[in-house]
């Protein structure tokens, strides 16, 4: 048998990594032979027949795990196989397969060791012997790798301490500190030594000052493997030996305590019941705690939860602003908490105005508080849910808590054990009044609560349900003497509406605030003003409980019906349903706005009443002019407003003056009249009516009557007009607006030209009851495009004679007015080139101008410029064109002159696309009629 030359010197082994398993490698030695074999010379070969005895390959070291490995060998002899452990071991932990053999080329012996559950390494020799040679190798394992920790979890006590922890390992290993590394450090940094060793490792544990407990981890990290532990230190919460006294203290220091109004004995020695504000029991512990009006500013302490006897808790009227409910973090076992939760004693608690929030859209626990009657949170910042189903304790077997939550952002439905508790309306007024966009939803209606009170005017006593037995409507107004914005709204609103309805059935009671001091600011008022209507500063109900009313913001009221059933809660930030522009406000503001609320009461009047029955008694405003804006611009050209239908009272309580500012505020607040505001002087002229509503006979000061057989449905006196604008001592041509304070079904909605080639128009432009939308319309579309600026309609009227081609008379008619300066804003041709607008179409700048077909009220024969647009009632602006008719008429009459150049610098382009939401062909006539030429009519 041939075999290859051999190796004539045993070679060291080079290690590689074993397949079997995740294991480290390292490098083996092996034996030397008993007899070296030279290598073969290819030229010179030995004798073949000499022993040979041959290892294949080396074996590496096999992981701790243990595993399966084979050593392949050749020989040209019989062979044997002796192991022997280099450690004594009392277990056998390899084995080898076959022991011996015949001669043969790539022998193939198992080797299978054992796992090493050992930390120290280990291994066995191996010699393979013939009759003529023997060799031997080293088989080694890797030790077993470790880093032991003595305990997982160590529980200490809150004060400072050094915590000793004993790791065993065989490894280097490093110390990082997880989460509490700010109160946990490494005392003393301790590397271990391979192979098995017990070392101290001490940490360095600060004081725990929180009530709460806490947790930090420590970790023990092999330096080059995934190999680690880990313990956990839990340090108990501090255990407080005068809980209530830290309580006050977090309490002072949280909310500012240095700049309290009062603050004796606060943080001293004495005893806590000696604190200002601080009651205690017989054996020393906290049972009220009252600090209102004291100016707390920020946060409630935490520590509040720590008055676990506290019966009453007053807080109210400071600056609080931190949150009620807050979140707590992740893995805490819940998602929120209050810290009055636990305050199981409370009887009374008074946290109201304040700025309060709520962080979960929730409120505190009431139902683990037996003793509990009274919950106050009004006026604060909570916008959360209002019902929980669980305060459902609270009002069975005919208890009731009053929970009193007004001037929030509380929203949601009220639970039916509150809506079904036989004190459901005094509890319903405790919980109503939200602010906008909130709304308490219920399902049940709200009777205002029987309860008694005596008038301060006279001492009489009455009945609240009575009084609204009696009457339609009954305003419970809360009024506050010391503000001086609400005795205004009481002397101009409350007394207007009063006044022209009282006899209809419209009664008034105004609730003054709790406290003696509006007592007699309330007595100084009256000594020296008449009041029409019942002042009460003292009202209980049987029981003798003075009702809780929604009052706040002051003025404010509710609306109750001859039922006693609740139908409007008004007040400044409540949600105004009216029409409104876009640019107006979503909610009543009764001070700054005035004339807004009031545009709505009219309108809930007219429902109720219908028209109104009051006549005037004192005319001695009539025909008294103001001035209300002064032109700085030109010669100055006089705009004059005056009203018609507008009462004595509507006028002294200025109700007419702020009618005349809307609507000269709306004439101004589109352009170009807003960019030329300037050249205007604009002047009121008060005209008193006998009645507020327009009929077929004359109340009106301007002699303005409903009629039937007009085409206008108005009938009117321009001649009167006139003999009032004469009262404004001026040379220069006068620009009249008659504002016509309507009802729901007759308003102004025309001008009246006097002649067929005027130079000005009477408009008239209704003030429609709720919906001052349409009024500002009416104003720029009859008192700005009509009335001044001379310009056509550019709509189609829906009856079916003007669906057609403009008759021939009516053409001439046109043309004849078009030769005076009228109604340039219409034509009779569709040639580009030939239409008055035609330097104006293909504009870059004025994309919209076109030849668009219907004007004038047909619907062929007439075009305009604009598709949409004010003078065709389906557009909020005027069109590019009807401006610059406009601002040629402006600057001509303010004795400036005109060019195109001047209008464009200053035009100042539409922003609003929208359309209105009247359309053209539905009611608009009902509102609205084409201009009347009296002396064609």
């Amino acid at each position: 048998m041939t075999f290859p030359s051999v190796i004539n010197r045993c070679l060291v082994a080079l290690c590689s990594v074993f397949a079997i398993g995740l294991f480290s490698v390292q490098l083996a030695g092996c034996s030397s032979c008993k007899d070296i074999d030279e290598p073969i010379d290819p030229v010179n070969p030995v004798d073949p027949d000499k022993p040979i005895l041959i290892f294949d390959s080396d074996l590496p070291p096999i992981a701790a795990g243990g595993g399966l490995v084979t050593l392949r060998l050749s020989s040209n002899e019989p062979w044997t196989i002796e192991t022997e452990a280099q450690e004594e071991s009392s277990d056998e932990w390899f084995y080898v397969y076959p022991i011996s053999g015949g001669s043969g080329e790539n022998i193939s012996v198992t080797l299978r060791v054992d796992e090493n559950k050992t930390y120290i390494g280990r291994s066995f020799r191996l010699t393979v012997r013939t009759a003529s040679l023997e060799k031997s190798l080293t088989v080694t394992q890797f030790k077993r790798n470790a880093i032991i920790v003595g305990e997982n979890r160590y529980e200490l006590t809150s004060e400072e301490q050094t915590l000793t922890v004993e790791i065993q390992s065989n490894v280097e290993y490093e110390v990082e500190i997880g989460s509490g590394s700010e109160w946990l450090s490494v005392a003393k940094d301790t590397r271990a030594e391979p192979g098995l060793t017990t070392l101290e490792h001490r940490f360095a544990i600060t004081a725990n000052t929180l009530p709460q407990e806490r947790t930090a981890t420590i970790v023990f990290k092999d330096l080059v493997s995934d190999l680690q532990d880990e313990i956990t230190v839990v340090q108990a919460a501090w255990i407080d030996p005068h809980p209530e006294r830290t309580a006050l203290e977090a309490i002072y220091r949280d909310a500012h305590g240095a700049g309290w109004t009062r603050s004796d004995n606060w943080c001293s020695d004495c005893p806590l019941g000696e604190w200002y504000g601080v009651s205690t029991d017989a054996e020393g512990h906290i049972t009220e705690l009252r600090l209102p009006h004291n100016n707390l500013r920020g946060d409630l302490a935490h520590e509040i939860a720590n008055l676990t006897h506290l019966r009453i808790l007053d807080l109210s009227y400071n600056e609080l602003d931190g949150d009620l409910v807050y979140e707590l973090p992740l893995g805490s076992g819940a998602a929120s908490k209050s810290d009055l939760n636990d305050l199981t004693a409370l009887v009374e608690v008074n946290l109201s105005h304040n700025r309060l929030k709520s962080a979960t859209g929730s409120i505190p626990k009431w139902e683990n508080k037996p003793s509990l009657c009274k919950v106050d949170l009004s006026y604060n910042r909570l916008c959360c849910w209002l019902s929980s189903k669980f305060w459902k304790p609270l009002f069975e077997n005919g208890r009731v808590v009053d929970l009193i939550f007004n001037g929030n952002q509380m929203y949601g439905d009220v639970d039916s054990f509150i809506e079904n508790h036989p004190e459901w309306g005094r509890l319903a007024l405790q919980l109503v009044r939200q602010y906008y966009p909130q709304i308490i939803k219920y399902t049940k209606d709200i009777h205002v609560p029987d309860f008694t009170f005596t008038d301060m005017r006279n001492g009489d006593r009455q009945s609240i349900r009575t009084v609204c037995s009696a009457n339609k409507l009954t305003m419970l107004l809360a009024w506050d003497p010391t503000n001086e914005d609400s005795n205004r709204f009481a002397e101009r609103s409350v007394r207007r509406y009063h006044t022209l309805y009282g006899a209809q059935g419209f009664a008034v009671v105004a609730i003054i605030p709790e406290g003696e001091e509006y007592r007699q600011a309330a007595e100084r008022y009256l000594a020296v003003h008449e009041v029409a209507w019942p002042v009460v500063a003292d009202y209980a109900d049987a029981q003798g409980r003075r009702i809780v009313l929604p009052t706040e913001p002051y003025p404010s009221y509710l609306l109750f019906d001859s039922e006693g059933v609740l139908k409007e809660d008004i007040h400044s930030e409540a949600w105004y349903p009216g029409t409104l522009e876009p640019e107006d406000s979503r909610t009543f503001d009764l001070i700054g706005h005035e004339f807004q609320y009031d545009d709505y009461m009219n309108r809930l009047c007219y429902d109720q009443f219908g028209e109104c029955t009051y006549e005037s008694k004192d005319y001695s405003m009539n025909k008294r002019t103001e001035q209300l804006q002064q032109a700085t611009k030109g010669k100055g050209i006089d705009l004059v407003l005056i009203g018609d239908f507008f009462t004595d009272i509507d006028i002294e309580t200025e109700y007419y003056r702020d009618a005349m500012e809307f609507v000269m505020e709306s004439y101004f607040s589109v352009e170009p009249m807003k960019t030329y505001r300037e050249y205007f002087n604009v002047y009121m002229v008060y005209a008193v009516s006998k009645k507020r509503q327009i009929g077929s006979i004359s109340n009106s000061a301007l002699s303005t009557m409903f009629s039937s057989s007009s085409t206008t449905g108005l009938h009117s006196s321009t001649y009167v007009v006139d003999k009032y604008m004469e009262t404004i001592q001026t040379s220069t041509p006068k620009f009249p607006v008659i504002v016509v304070n309507g009802d729901m079904k007759d308003t102004g909605r025309v001008t009246f030209f006097p002649n067929s080639t005027p130079t000005f128009g009477y408009p008239y432009a209704g003030i429609m009851y709720g919906n001052r939308k349409w009024a500002k319309i009416l104003i720029h579309h009859e008192g700005v495009g009509h009335g001044f600026g001379l310009l056509a309609d550019e709509y189609i009227l829906s009856d079916a004679k003007y669906h057609r081609e403009i008759p021939e008379s009516e053409k001439n008619k046109l043309l004849s007015k078009q030769k005076a300066g009228v109604f340039l804003n219409v034509s009779l041709t569709y040639d580009p080139e030939a239409v008055l607008w035609a330097h104006l179409i293909g504009n870059p700048r004025y994309p919209e101008i076109g030849i668009f077909r219907g004007g004038y009220c047909y619907s062929e024969g007439v075009w305009r410029s604009v598709a949409d647009g004010i003078m065709n009632t389906t557009g909020y602006d005027f069109g590019a064109f009807d401006r610059e008719l406009l601002v040629r008429r402006i600057l001509t009459l303010a004795g400036e002159e005109y060019t195109f150049e001047t209008f464009l610098e200053n035009d100042v382009l539409p922003t609003k696309t929208t359309l209105n939401t009247y359309p053209m062909l539905s009611n608009i006539e009902l509102k609205h009629c084409p201009p009347v030429f009296l002396d064609e009519n």
